[in-house]
């Protein structure tokens, strides 16, 4: 029964995200943030409850309920808000 239990620590341990996204901060621009994380995001959107900001998609941890989002604001492309994917 503890082998069972070492693998699926094992397994779990190495699904975790390698994002530093704790590495990003408010006020920072979208190269800052890019070359902070040193990854390309999976993807980027419009925000659909405000037309001034876009988000960039980045991997979660495995089990996580969501991606991390970073948002920023399209008139100077700085972070307005980080959203960890939990």
């Amino acid at each position: 029964m503890k082998i069972h239990s070492l693998v699926f620590v094992l397994f779990v341990a190495s699904c975790k995200s390698n994002v530093k996204i704790d590495l990003v901060n408010k006020g920072m621009t979208v190269k800052d943030v890019h070359k902070v994380l040193a990854i390309a995001p999976i993807s980027t959107e419009k925000a659909y409850w405000n037309d001034s900001l876009f988000i960039e998609n980045y991997e979660s941890d495995f089990g996580a309920s969501d991606h991390h989002k970073v948002i920023y604001s399209i008139s100077d492309s700085t972070v307005t808000r980080v959203v960890y994917g939990n």
